[in-house]
Parts: structure tokens; sequence; C-alpha cells
């Protein structure tokens, strides 16, 4: 754009010297004294040169206004690409935030999981050193998915222990469970 601009003024003043030198040839020339027709002519000429100035600065006044144009045309375009860009980083802020919640959710419930697994260890643990007359009041307060995660802690020789303490029919349920049966009713 630069390129434009230098060889445009540089065409304009390239125009202006030649009127120059013409003119100062024109008028250097020895010509005989006008008559008084002539006299008319020669304010003619330079009414000529003048509106030919003129067109010139108004050429110049042209061009001056048509690279304005193209450079409010250019602020115009970059103005929008740095809205567009703006626009952009807000939805990618925007997006990054919900993902580091997400994230801090999932550690959340992934903590509490594991504290829960934990602590389901350890009850497993606690009903293994119990007898099975002990345990039987405790599993027939407790849901089916409790009964079910305790047993499945429970080492291999333990887990007899939660079957012979829980009723026949509450036992035949949880087994129903355990291979992935539904219960009817």
């Amino acid at each position: 754009m630069k390129k434009i601009l230098i060889m445009a003024v540089a065409g304009i003043s390239i125009f202006i010297v030649l009127v120059g030198v013409i003119f100062f040839v024109l008028s250097s020339f020895n010509t005989p004294e006008p008559e008084p027709v002539l006299e008319e002519s020669r304010y003619s000429n330079t009414r000529s040169v003048a509106s030919l100035l003129l067109e010139v600065r108004e050429k110049e006044l042209d061009s001056l206004k048509t690279i304005m144009k193209l450079r409010e045309n250019e602020v115009f375009l970059r103005d929008t690409k740095i809205d567009s860009l703006n626009e952009v980083i807000t939805g990618h802020t925007r997006m990054t935030t919900r993902l580091e919640q997400q994230i801090a959710n999932l550690t959340r419930k992934l903590d509490e999981n594991q504290n829960q697994e934990a602590n389901l260890k350890d009850l497993a643990k606690t009903f293994e050193t119990m007898k099975s007359n002990e345990i039987g009041p405790i599993l027939n307060r407790v849901d089916d998915p409790t009964v079910i995660a305790i047993y499945r802690n429970m080492g291999s020789r333990s887990k007899k222990m939660i079957m012979t303490a829980l009723s026949t029919e509450r036992a035949a349920e949880i087994t129903k469970q355990l291979v992935g049966f539904q219960a009817e009713g």
C-alpha cells in the first residue's frame, strides 16, 4: 500500500515538474509583441495552465481520498478480525473453566469413591473377624447392595459366613443378584 502511495505522489510530482518546465520553456521564447488579440490568448494560456494545475490538484485529492478509504477498510477488517479472535478467546476461556470444574467434580467423586472403597474393605475385614451369629443381626438391617459390596470385599473363606448369617430367602435373593438375575416381584 505504501508503494502505491509513493508511486502516486511521485507521478503527481513529476507531472507538476513537467508542467512547470513546459510553462518555463513557453514563457522564455521570444515572441513578437502580441497584438491585442494575442493578449487575450495569453490570458487563455494562463487560464489553461491554471486549469491544468487545478485538475492536478483535484486528481491528487481524489487519490488521497481513495487511499484514505483503503486505509479505513483495512482498519475495519483488522477490527473485525480482532473482535472475532476475542470471541474465540472468550469461548475457549469459558470451555476451559467448565472443564476445570468438571475435573474438580470428578476428582472429588473419585476421592469419595476411594474413601468409600477403603471403608468397605475395612468393614469387610471387621466382618471376617466376627462370628456368623454376630454378623446376622447387622446384615438383616442393611440393604442388598451393601450386603453384596461387603461380600465381594471379604476373603473367600469368610464369604460363607455372610450367606449363613442371612435368612434362607435373603441369601437366595443375594445369590441371584450376585449372578446377575433380577429379583421377581
